[in-house]
């Protein structure tokens, strides 16, 4: 950060080093500031497809999608690029997608792929787009694009899952669960999800040992004491049943 300052001291005008300094910002979530430098970048550099890109991240983060999708959208008229190009159409993807606007982000997430088609974000968010819309066969395919391009995507293989689930295979579920949790042994999602899977088929000692990693994983959230609470519930479990509700409801009123 010192180098950035001089670097604007002594030349107040260098558009660039305003956006070293925004990225520094938003690195530490100071996203006001970050914008704030971002916009002065762009003052002294007006067509700098960078700082839009930068401002696209920043908006996304603060859930102020229109905007993001607005600055995605500058950044891909003034790259050239292709692999750059296709970040933005991502990132704008994404945002659409937030937005609930599964066939825009379908949409630009297949512009990404074309531009760089080993992205294997762009085939996941497309493959998110696919689930919410119920056609899980395309789900799954975008999904085991995603596994093929990088094998270590726990996050693919919890999406591949509940696709699955769609489509009422539970087995196969439990299968991509337990290999997302083998490539993240902390990832507390994978383990909730899990356990709702054998709590569907019947396997409530499971369930409830999976909702018990989960919690260890992330303690404050309600809807997982809540579901424990009812398997204990039905596993006679009555006290620790009663003690999930009471943890449940003290962290809702949080």
């Amino acid at each position: 950060m010192v180098d950035v300052e001089k670097a604007i001291q002594l030349n107040p005008a260098y558009a660039p080093a305003y956006n070293h300094r925004g990225i520094i910002k938003d690195d530490k979530k100071d996203y006001n500031g970050a914008l704030a430098d971002y916009y002065m970048a762009l003052k002294f550099d007006p067509k700098s497809w960078k700082t839009y890109q930068n401002i696209g991240i920043v908006k996304f983060k603060q859930k102020d999608y229109d905007s993001a999708i607005t600055s995605y959208t500058e950044a891909i008229k003034l790259e050239n690029s292709d692999f750059w190009k296709a970040s933005s159409y991502y990132g704008r993807g994404l945002a659409k997608m937030r937005k609930g606007d599964l066939d825009g982000a379908m949409a630009d997430c297949m512009q990404a792929i074309k531009l760089k088609p080993k992205y294997a974000d762009a085939y996941h968010v497309r493959g998110d787009a696919e689930r919410y819309k119920g056609n899980y066969d395309n789900a799954i395919a975008d999904y085991n694009y995603t596994i093929e391009i990088n094998p270590k995507a726990a996050y693919a293989y919890s999406d591949r899952a509940r696709a699955k689930e769609g489509k009422y295979d539970d087995d196969g579920a439990i299968v991509d669960y337990t290999k997302a949790i083998e490539i993240d042994p902390n990832y507390w999602w994978a383990y909730w999800h899990r356990g709702m899977t054998m709590k569907h088929m019947s396997n409530y000692d499971g369930a409830i040992a999976d909702f018990t990693k989960a919690i260890e994983l992330d303690p404050k959230n309600a809807e997982i004491y809540r579901e424990r609470s009812e398997l204990r519930r039905i596993t006679h479990d009555y006290d620790g049943a009663m003690s999930d509700l009471d943890k449940a409801a003290n962290l809702g009123q949080n």
